[in-house]
């Protein structure tokens, strides 16, 4: 197979073994359960990141169905993906994909906000550099162990919905400049085929562009597995479980060839 060829079959999971192949030192997954985050430089083939990009509709930021964008599915479901969530130990599979042109620009805040670190910490963003990303483009930035805030949700989410669209944001900005204090901004500037992995109640944003024409090609997915919305207090699965369970669950989830694993 080719990078070009959209025609590959898509295998359903199945009960097979997952070996793991060493792709991560333990320093590395230290850093991740310390800082929230995790970069890894040249880690997407130049060639799948042009075959994405050849795609016009790349030229502006949209979702898209992963389920019938090779070009996403061969990114952001390869193998070595596969492989790095399996030794994180979190989420495993994409649920979302959305690619952009420029900086989302998007504030502070999380990707999941229940109050249960058992069900955030079955989510995480994997965010892949299609170009070498300048100041200038208002780079992706995240506060390094805000996933260990303790954040009173009930407070800061839990209101009628009419004021989620304003009053939730201005209380989620109070936490982060009360918290962030004397910590520093990480800002991703990062080069073509560089990815950063980011645990769901990591605090992150869109910068600013300095210039209206800068751009910030880039292609974000978002994973999770059927524990992410447990509100339990208890540990979650260990992942070897959790693969096994979704060879089950063919009405929810696809395989990548031999890569990583999708909700349908």
């Amino acid at each position: 197979m080719t990078f070009t060829d959209y025609g590959h079959t898509l295998y359903l999971p199945t009960d097979e073994d997952n070996p793991t192949r060493e792709i991560l030192t333990d320093g590395q997954i230290s850093d991740f359960q310390t800082n929230g985050f995790l970069v890894l430089e040249k880690f997407i083939k130049p060639e799948l990141i042009d075959v994405h990009m050849s795609n016009p509709k790349r030229n502006h930021s949209e979702r898209v169905d992963h389920t019938k964008d090779y070009s996403v599915l061969n990114i952001l479901c390869g193998d070595d993906v596969q492989e790095v969530l399996k030794q994180l130990n979190y989420a495993v599979a994409l649920h979302s994909a959305v690619t952009y042109e420029t900086s989302s620009e998007k504030p502070w805040h999380q990707d999941v906000v229940l109050t249960s670190k058992f069900g955030g910490a079955q989510y995480v963003g994997v965010w892949v550099a299609c170009e070498d990303i300048s100041e200038d483009s208002g780079p992706f930035q995240l506060i390094a162990g805000s996933h260990k805030w303790d954040i009173d949700y009930g407070h800061v989410y839990d209101f009628p919905e009419e004021e989620l669209a304003v009053g939730s944001q201005k209380r989620i900005e109070l936490e982060v400049d009360k918290r962030k204090v004397n910590l520093e901004v990480f800002k991703f500037h990062a080069k073509k085929g560089d990815i950063i992995i980011w645990h769901g109640q990591l605090f992150h944003s869109g910068g600013t562009p300095g210039s209206a024409n800068a751009t910030r090609k880039s292609l974000t997915g978002h994973y999770c597995n059927a524990y992410s919305n447990n509100r339990q207090n208890e540990n979650p699965p260990e992942i070897d479980f959790i693969l096994k369970e979704i060879g089950s669950l063919t009405h929810m989830y696809a395989r990548n060839n031999n890569g990583g694993y999708y909700f349908l």
